[in-house]
């Protein structure tokens, strides 16, 4: 049976990942061992899946330890090293090991689980990360999955920045209404002069008056959930849109404006800075 690389998988879920993406959708491994199990087992193990970062030491449900693939061919890789660890069980190995595993909940964001990654020391920065699940199961992701995955999003805010007002995607004004309505829905309440009307509203840090339009909203994002939210309310809907600017030193701001049922103005959020929602 052919086996998938994890980076295939990966790109093959590419489309769903965004900068607010969490560490569990990421491809992740749940290849578990008793204490019992011998380096003998944990080798098999090993060996029948070239793509398993490690195995998972777990006792009555209870978490003991992880073997990284690195750390376990390090060790039978030495003088009597197969003598020494195929015999006995999986737990002499884990005494030899000098790193503490990093464990980290399912529902962080890619990005912070990134950060913690790169903070361990140069010898534990390579050792498979221990995911803890909402059922309190244990899963392993590869570092090299987090950090493409990070160097994924990177590139992914790099084209928001591009993606302003006065830069974004080269379509008309018709060509934006259709991706509006498919991604909304054709509503009786909408008319072609709410999306091409001029709005202005203030952004509260450099205190310009930044001029919007519908229409150039929709051209700002490549992806419409980045910058317009819908949402039902007492029976109605309300349209949270992103207005993005080039603010002070060159930044990208957003300022976030609600709009009623008809796509009328009712009210404005202070404006933050892409970045700083990454």
């Amino acid at each position: 049976m052919e086996i998938i690389s994890p980076f295939q998988v990966f790109i093959d879920k590419t489309t769903n990942l965004s900068i607010d993406s969490e560490i569990k959708s990421l491809p992740s491994y749940q290849k578990v061992v008793s204490p019992d199990a011998t380096g003998q087992n944990v080798a098999e193990i090993l060996e029948a899946d070239s793509n398993l970062p490690g195995v998972l030491i777990v006792e009555n449900n209870s978490l003991l330890g992880v073997i990284s693939r690195e750390t376990f061919y390090e060790n039978v890789g030495k003088g009597f090293g197969q003598e020494i660890f195929f015999t006995r069980s999986i737990l002499k190995m884990l005494e030899t090991s000098h790193y503490e595993p990093l464990i980290l909940p399912e529902n962080m964001l890619i990005t912070m689980a990134t950060q913690k990654a790169l903070k361990r020391d140069l010898q534990s920065i390579y050792q498979p990360i221990i995911v803890e699940q909402a059922n309190h199961d244990y899963s392993l992701i590869s570092p090299l999955i987090l950090f493409v995955a990070q160097s994924e999003q990177l590139i992914e805010l790099q084209n928001q920045r591009l993606y302003t007002v006065d830069a974004g995607l080269s379509i008309s004004d018709k060509e934006a209404i259709k991706r509006f309505i498919r991604y909304v829905g054709n509503r009786p309440e909408f008319n072609l002069d709410m999306f091409l009307k001029r709005h202005a509203v203030r952004c509260d840090n450099c205190m310009e008056m930044v001029n919007y339009s519908i229409v150039n909203i929709i051209r700002t994002f490549s992806q419409l959930n980045r910058g317009i939210i819908v949402e039902e309310k007492m029976g109605s809907r309300v349209y949270r849109l992103y207005i993005r600017h080039s603010c002070k030193n060159k930044e990208i701001w957003e300022i976030p404006v609600q709009l009623d049922d008809h796509l009328e103005y009712r009210s404005q959020r202070p404006a933050r800075a892409v970045e700083s929602y990454v």
